[in-house]
């Protein structure tokens, strides 16, 4: 049986173990991915940034993973963070152990 680890790192760093999950899901490795993307959206309207410039950051990333279906494959999806850095949210076929709920 395939799992799948989905994560995120900044563009050029490996990533964070903490931000890394594995599930014998495809389409909970994108829920945890849709997850984060709304996470930091929703922390951006913490910012003192236009509502428009928040919203252009994560709604085409955001659309992306939704669309994905349930069909498995390799994903990675960019966002740019306010202060211009890419973050690479990613899915892919691992054989790494599946991580306890």
């Amino acid at each position: 049986m395939t799992n799948y680890a989905a994560g995120w790192n900044m563009g050029g760093y490996s990533p964070d173990p903490d931000n890394v999950w594995v599930t014998d899901s495809f389409e909970s490795a994108v829920t945890y991915l849709v997850d984060t993307v709304d996470r930091w959206w929703d922390s951006d309207y913490d910012l003192d940034d236009d509502p428009a410039d928040i919203d252009g950051r994560y709604l085409t990333a955001h659309s992306e993973l939704h669309n994905f279906g349930t069909v498995p494959r390799d994903i990675d999806v960019v966002v740019q963070d306010p202060n211009g850095y890419d973050h690479h949210l990613w899915i892919m076929a691992t054989d790494a152990e599946v991580d306890s709920e």
